[in-house]
């Protein structure tokens, strides 16, 4: 079946055709109510032209029609008689009772259309485009035959369904013009048939109603249909000959409106639909669209109205709504603070802000309806795909984007452009965002200039630090060790207090370049943790050991409490002996009776194997104030500026402790009270080493190493080749008399620059080579790696170690990747020497 919406329309008209046909066939002129009939299904159908004639039947019932019966048919009145004749012959020459042959035989109808099969007929008769012809049986014999044609488009099978009321109705009055009781069988046909548009009257979800307005334009229904009730709480007879009680339902303010249209109607004879309000007696307002076409003109010029009364408060509320949708969005994009502009399909503007218009330069101007790219007449080729894209459902964005304007300017956007759709699910066009970045890539322009020239300035500190500490650390290094060499020598007791004091003085001043250095690190971030694995109750003791004299000689002692077993861990041994040792370093200093006390406590392994360690340093001096408590860890500040002269120091002690115990995952916990001392103590949550690596399975320290060694071996006993390049004489001196007092049978190799160290090495071989950085003609490191490039040659190999000056995060690592062994910096240990030389040689004589 047709759609309802698509019929709804049609089949009013169609039943208002038979109630007609069936009012002028009761006055008993019987053409003109066919002919009326056959003018109605034109009007419905959409046809040009059309018939309605008897079928014929012979003695044995056998239907047929005659070729001139055709001309006996009730035509269409529109057709000329001219055409009327040319379209009989050419009916006719078709064989009638073969082209009806479904008609006749089988009672069926016949549907012809120019574009089906190949076999239809009706391609040999252009003249007739599009054809349908239906059966009119009474008491299923076939009586008559109803023929349209010319149909835009052609018949579809629904057509049949729709027209079976005229077929009936057709049928009935018929049968009635051929029976002598033909009022009563056609008031019968007529009941059933107000009957039937009854049923379908209350089965549409609207009021039909007919409608005449005489020529004083007074107006009356003079039918409504039964839903008249739905639609207005009253009964169709309350209003039906009372126009001014429907029209006092009407809202005050559409009266007019209708009262215009239905005089204007009047005049012009035109369909008419208009939408109102009405209030019903419940005080319920609706919205109803009210629909009409004049289909008659009686006697007395009045005019009748047919039509139908739509309920449409639902969509008008949908409308509304949507309305109100449009109009939030509209002013949320209007009011939105940032740029947002909303396109059509066409890429027309329906919305933007007001933030857009300021971005672009568009305040001022009404760009609502103006196309984007009229616009802007400069957007690119690759913007336009872009826009299809989105059009086409894709969704887009860029973070950056340079865009050049007509000016030449460039304007950098952050962008994201989207599709939205329609109600119906369509895409209805894009939604644009733009976010105006150029500032703010100007200022990371600005800032990235400022970032290269603080990394400028840093790298320039960098170096002045490691010129700094080379040029210090060279002479410290003869002082300290020749000072250390003097000690050793014998002295009366002022002479052997003299030189400690150098000795003391060129530590101090030692220390306070490392801690320099130290913070320059931590400052730059480039402070990195090297861990191996470590006896912690041994380090404790050896820092403990430096700090040791210097309490001793202020009357302090300094107890130690530890676990019982050995504490192997993996950590960085030299960081945490550095923090520890200016913990102890402090408390001695800043004690000036009583004692010192340092706690380890370990906790119980946990599955990880990882083990919490509480360490603690506690004195008896002077305790620092709450509110000194808080400049303890800023750079260069001490809780007292008057400490300061008192006790020395850079003020820099513990804000590298702290910072080292940040990077180990801790921090430093003070409680301190003025007058009784203070405690200083973190926790570590420490990797425990395995029973494995306890008993030597892993490299270990090179403490341990060393002293396995120096059991099994005789310093004495060493005859080894050593070449030592240093080009400061001082140093040569110093090195070559710490190696003459340990190791009295070395034979010892000097070169003063790099370029002399790799021909020396090339004409001695020595087993082992001191090598010295920073060097005129050529460094240490490309010494190193001509020495390399040699031994490659001759298949030989010796060590390297590198005695620098250079105390800056990188040196080690540089050293090893130019090919050095080991590593040490200036003023050079006595101790760790030794022990390096022992280590290499040995196991190489081994």
């Amino acid at each position: 079946m047709l759609e309802r919406s698509q019929l709804d329309p049609s089949y009013v008209a169609l039943l208002g055709a038979i109630t007609k046909a069936q009012s002028t066939f009761i006055t008993g002129d019987y053409h003109s109510a066919f002919q009326q009939l056959l003018d109605d299904l034109l009007s419905v159908t959409a046809s040009e032209f059309g018939y309605i004639s008897y079928v014929h039947h012979t003695s044995e019932e056998v239907p047929y029609l005659k070729e001139s019966g055709i001309e006996e048919a009730v035509w269409s009145a529109d057709l000329s008689e001219s055409s009327r004749n040319e379209i009989s012959k050419n009916c006719i020459s078709l064989n009638l009772n073969s082209f009806f042959h479904s008609y006749l035989e089988k009672g069926q109808c016949v549907r012809l259309n120019q574009n089906s099969e190949e076999t239809n007929p009706l391609k040999e008769y252009p003249f007739l485009k599009s054809f349908l012809g239906l059966p009119v049986k009474v008491q299923d014999k076939l009586v008559a035959v109803i023929a349209i044609s010319g149909r835009e488009g052609g018949y579809s099978e629904t057509w049949e369904d729709f027209l079976e009321p005229l077929v009936v109705t057709l049928g009935q009055l018929i049968a009635a013009k051929q029976t002598s009781d033909i009022r009563k069988i056609t008031e019968e046909a007529y009941k059933q048939s107000l009957e039937r548009f009854e049923r379908m009257a209350n089965t549409i979800p609207f009021v039909l109603y007919d409608f005449v307005m005489y020529n004083n334009r007074q107006s009356e229904f003079l039918y409504l249909s039964p839903r008249c009730y739905d639609f207005f709480e009253v009964k169709p007879e309350q209003i039906q000959r009372n126009f001014k009680a429907f029209m006092s339902m009407i809202h005050p303010h559409d009266r007019n409106k209708l009262r215009s249209e239905v005089f204007k109607v009047g005049r012009t004879g035109e369909l008419f639909s208009t939408e109102i309000r009405v209030i019903t007696p419940s005080g319920k307002q609706k919205w109803i669209q009210f629909s009409s076409l004049p289909n008659l003109v009686r006697p007395d010029s009045a005019v009748i109205w047919s039509g139908y009364i739509i309920d449409i408060t639902e969509r008008k509320k949908s409308d509304e709504a949507i309305k109100e949708t449009e109009g939030r969005l509209s002013a949320f994009v209007q009011y939105a603070p940032a740029a947002v502009a909303m396109m059509d399909h066409n890429m027309c503007y329906i919305a933007c802000s007001e933030r857009w218009k300021s971005d672009y330069g568009l305040t001022g101007r009404n760009i609502i309806g103006k196309s984007h790219y009229e616009i802007f007449p400069e957007i690119s080729d690759e913007w336009k795909i872009i826009h299809n894209r989105c059009l086409a459902g894709s969704t887009e964005r860029c973070e950056e984007d340079p865009f050049i304007r007509v000016d030449g300017s460039v304007q950098w956007l952050k962008w994201e452009v989207r599709p939205w759709t329609a109600s119906d699910g369509a895409i209805g066009g894009i939604v644009m965002y733009t976010e105006n970045i150029t500032e703010r890539k100007r200022a990371e322009t600005e800032l990235k200039t400022a970032k290269d020239q603080a990394e400028f300035a840093n790298k320039a500190k960098t170096e002045f630090l490691t010129n700094m500490s080379h040029e210090i650390r060279t002479p410290l290094n003869g002082v300290i060790g020749f000072s250390e060499l003097v000690l050793q020598t014998e002295l009366d007791e002022t002479q052997r207090s003299y030189m400690e004091n150098v000795t003391r003085s060129a530590r101090s001043l030692m220390d306070v370049i490392s801690d320099i250095l130290d913070f320059s690190k931590i400052e730059a971030g480039k402070l990195e943790l090297y861990e191996i694995e470590t006896e912690l109750n041994s380090l404790i003791l050896s820092a403990v050991a430096i700090a040791e004299p210097q309490a001793l000689s202020k009357g302090l002692k300094i107890s130690v409490s530890l676990p019982e077993k050995e504490q192997y861990v993996f950590t960085d041994p030299i960081r945490l002996k550095q923090v520890i040792l200016n913990l102890v370093s402090n408390a001695v200093k800043f004690t000036a009776k009583g004692e010192i006390k340092l706690d380890l406590t370990a906790g119980k392994q946990d599955e990880d194997g990882r083990v919490k360690y509480y360490f603690s340093i506690e004195d008896s001096g002077i305790g620092i104030s709450r509110d000194n408590q808080l400049k303890l860890f800023q750079a260069f500040s001490q809780a007292d500026a008057s400490t300061t002269k008192k006790y020395g120091g850079t003020g820099l002690g513990l804000v590298i402790s702290e910072k080292i115990l940040n990077q180990m995952g801790s921090s430093l916990d003070l409680e301190s009270e003025v007058g009784k001392g203070s405690r200083f103590s973190f926790n570590l949550f420490l990797f425990a080493a395995s029973a494995y690596e306890k008993l030597g399975g892993h490299a270990g320290t090179a403490a341990k190493d060393l002293s396995e060694k120096k059991n099994q071996n005789d310093d004495a006993s060493l005859r080894s080749k050593v070449l030592i390049v240093e080009d400061n004489d001082v140093n040569m001196q110093l090195t070559k008399a710490i190696l003459a007092k340990t190791f009295p049978n070395l034979h010892i190799v000097e070169a003063r620059d790099g370029k002399e160290a790799v021909s020396k090495y090339q004409a001695n071989h020595p087993e082992l080579v001191l090598m010295d950085i920073q060097m005129p003609e050529m460094d240490g490191y490309t010494a190193t790696q001509h020495i390399r490039k040699y031994e490659k040659l001759t298949s030989s190999y010796g060590i390297i170690i590198a005695l620098t000056a250079g105390a800056v995060k990188g040196e080690r690592e540089k050293c090893l990747e130019a090919g050095m062994n080991d590593f040490l910096t200036k003023p050079i240990d006595r101790t760790l020497l030794k022990d390096l030389i022992r280590k290499y040689l040995f196991k190489k004589n081994s």
